[in-house]
Formats: structure tokens, sequence, C-alpha cells
């Protein structure tokens, strides 16, 4: 079972990914097209995947890249 802290942190990465996603489409960029901080905006949607996932732990070595959330 996931504690507190590491629900936060997950919540905290799927936050960060989902607003480069509507950054990226609202600049009018493709899903296909390079994003600030991956490959392409798919990459992001991955990530989310990957953070929803409580039986991965990957996500929790990430850390924030845009909004810094208090």
């Amino acid at each position: 079972m996931s504690t507190r802290e590491d629900l936060i942190h997950r919540m905290k990465m799927i936050i960060d990914d989902a607003q480069v996603v509507i950054d990226h489409l609202e600049s009018g960029k493709d899903m296909s097209e390079q994003s600030k901080y991956a490959d392409d905006g798919w990459t992001h949607i991955s990530n989310i995947e990957i953070a929803i996932d409580l039986g991965s732990a990957e996500c929790m070595a990430w850390k924030e890249f845009t909004y810094k959330i208090n």
C-alpha cells in the first residue's frame, strides 16, 4: 500500500505531465511533435500511466520539471 507521501508525489507527477500536455496542445502542436521536456506529447501520457500504476515505483525517482505545487 502506498503511503500518503507516495500518493502526493504521484499526483504531483501526474499534474506536472498533464500541464505539459495541455500547454503542448494549446500551443497548436500535435501529440507526435517534440514537447519541451520529451520526444513527443505521448511520452507525457505514458508518464501519467506509470504514475497511476500503484504497482510501479518508477515514478518515485522523478522530480517536477514544470510547475511547483505547494
